[in-house]
C-alpha cells in the first residue's frame, strides 16, 4: 500500500503490511482503522507501560529455528495483572500470535474455521491429541500499538478458555462482543521456555 497519512493529524503513518486492519499514530497516539482504502479515526491506543520483555517491536526474533517480526502489541488485564500479545511475521508475511505471562510464553497461529474443534466438557481432541482445560476467564484490552490483523478495541473484554495436551501442545479459544455480535477464534501453538527465544541482531 502506498502511504497514508493520519486522519487526525496528518503525519505519514509507517508502511502497511498486507495483513494490516489497525495501526497507531506513533505521532499523535490515534487508532487508525483500515476499511477498504478508506481510514478511520477511531480513538486513541491506550498507555503502554514500559515492562522488561524478551519481546520488541520490529526487532527480529528467532523461534525454533525461524526468524519472526513483532510488528503489534496488545496488553490485556486480567485483574491480578496483564499479559502481552505480539502479533508477528515470518520472512513470508505469515503471522503467529506470541504471548507472554509471567515469563511464560506461548506461540499460536490462528486457526481455520473449518478447523475448529468440539469441546466436551473439560477436554477436546485436536489432530489425535487430547486437550484438557488449564485456565478459563476474561481479561480487557488496556492499550497496543504497532500494526494488528484484527480490529480491537480499547475496554473490550475477551472470555478465553486455555487447553494444554500431556506434550506441551496449546489451543486457545476466545470470545468477545462486536458491533453487538458476539465473535470466535482459535488458536493452535505451543508452550515456549523462554531460552528458546533469542533475539536477532
Amino acid at each position: 500500500m502506498s502511504a497514508v497519512n493520519c486522519p487526525n493529524c496528518g503525519d505519514t503513518l509507517p508502511r502497511l503490511l498486507d495483513l494490516t486492519k489497525m495501526v497507531d499514530c506513533e505521532s499523535c497516539g490515534t487508532t487508525v482503522i483500515l476499511d477498504g482504502d478508506a481510514l478511520q479515526n477511531a480513538g486513541q491506543r491506550g498507555e503502554m507501560l514500559d515492562a522488561p520483555s524478551l519481546i520488541t517491536l520490529n526487532t527480529p526474533v528467532r523461534i525454533k529455528a525461524k526468524d519472526y517480526t513483532p510488528v503489534g502489541h496488545v496488553r490485556f488485564d486480567y485483574g491480578a495483572g496483564w499479559w502481552d500479545e505480539y502479533w508477528c511475521l515470518d520472512p513470508f508475511n505469515f503471522g503467529v500470535w506470541l504471548s507472554a505471562d509471567e515469563g511464560d510464553y506461548v506461540f499460536e497461529r490462528p486457526l481455520d474455521r473449518s478447523l475448529w474443534p468440539m469441546v466436551q466438557g473439560n477436554s477436546l481432541e485436536f489432530n489425535d491429541v487430547t486437550y484438557v482445560v488449564s485456565e478459563k476467564d476474561s481479561a480487557t484490552c488496556v492499550a497496543f500499538r504497532g500494526q494488528l490483523p484484527e480490529i480491537i478495541t480499547l475496554g473490550e473484554t475477551h472470555h478465553y478458555t486455555n487447553f494444554v495436551s500431556d506434550n506441551g501442545r496449546a489451543l486457545t479459544r476466545e470470545n468477545w462482543t462486536e458491533n453487538g455480535k458476539t465473535q470466535e477464534a482459535w488458536f493452535a501453538g505451543e508452550w515456549l521456555d523462554p531460552w528458546a527465544i533469542g533475539a536477532q541482531a
